[in-house]
């Protein structure tokens, strides 16, 4: 998967900045949602340093840049890059750490936390600052030159015009049974009841990852591709529907 495709804001969960369980103050970095396994390209070049690890956000792996300018991703399993390693744009750090593997306590399920700040203790969320731009920046690099880009005539095929953005007050959860492959969409509408903190952790998680939440009414756009849909464990799959389908 390209620096594009994996860094994509469709697949952005928690933001730089807010609050939730695991960050009362603020968050550190800018989840990116991902399969539990999944290798994990890093959005910019550069030595990878000696690797570190917590309880909180598991094991860890941060890139200088230059001086003063250091990236990081937490949440990982079988880092890759020896540190001293120079590498590309592009080249994998490690694999999204999964169910039943450390991935430290602030974690509701795959994905990567990547953070931007002055030093490599920036994967422990010291000295921090937005890396969003960074990876907006990265994706926008890795895009083909416009001459590039060939036109591929498709007669048999309609063309659907995306829905533009809507503001609706009833969220709306995309989970997929990892082990059946069963599909959910899921809507509450009203005071939300939630069977454990598991189930809730998933459903902010899930809002804030496909429906760009920014307040207490949800941007719903086009449902997620299946591809990119949040994959669970059997057992949650199955909490999360009783207590949202409740």
């Amino acid at each position: 998967m390209t620096v594009a495709e994996f860094y994509a804001e469709s697949r952005w969960g928690n933001r730089y900045g807010i609050k939730g369980p695991y960050y009362p103050v603020s968050h550190h970095g800018q989840d990116i949602r991902c399969a539990g396994r999944q290798k994990i390209p890093c959005y910019r070049g550069g030595t990878v340093q000696p690797w570190k690890h917590s309880a909180v956000v598991g094991q860890t792996l941060a890139i200088r840049h230059g001086l003063g300018d250091y990236s990081g991703y937490c949440h990982l399993i079988n880092r890759i890059p020896k540190a001293g390693t120079v590498i590309a744009t592009g080249a994998f750090v490690g694999e999204a750490a999964t169910w039943g593997e450390f991935t430290g306590s602030a974690w509701g399920g795959p994905h990567v936390h990547t953070v931007h700040g002055n030093s490599s203790a920036c994967v422990f969320g010291i000295g921090t600052d937005d890396p969003a731009p960074y990876i907006l920046a990265a994706i926008e690099d890795s895009a083909p030159a416009a001459d590039t880009i060939t036109a591929v005539a498709t007669p048999n095929i309609p063309v659907v015009p995306v829905k533009p953005l809507q503001i609706v007050k009833t969220p709306t959860m995309y989970l997929r049974n990892g082990e059946t492959g069963e599909i959910a969409a899921l809507t509450a509408a009203g005071s939300h009841r939630f069977a454990t903190v598991e189930a809730y952790e998933m459903w902010i998680g899930t809002v804030a990852a496909y429906n760009g939440m920014t307040s207490p009414e949800y941007r719903v756009v086009q449902p997620p591709a299946v591809a990119n849909l949040l994959s669970v464990d059997a057992v949650r799959f199955a909490q999360a529907v009783a207590v949202l389908s409740s």
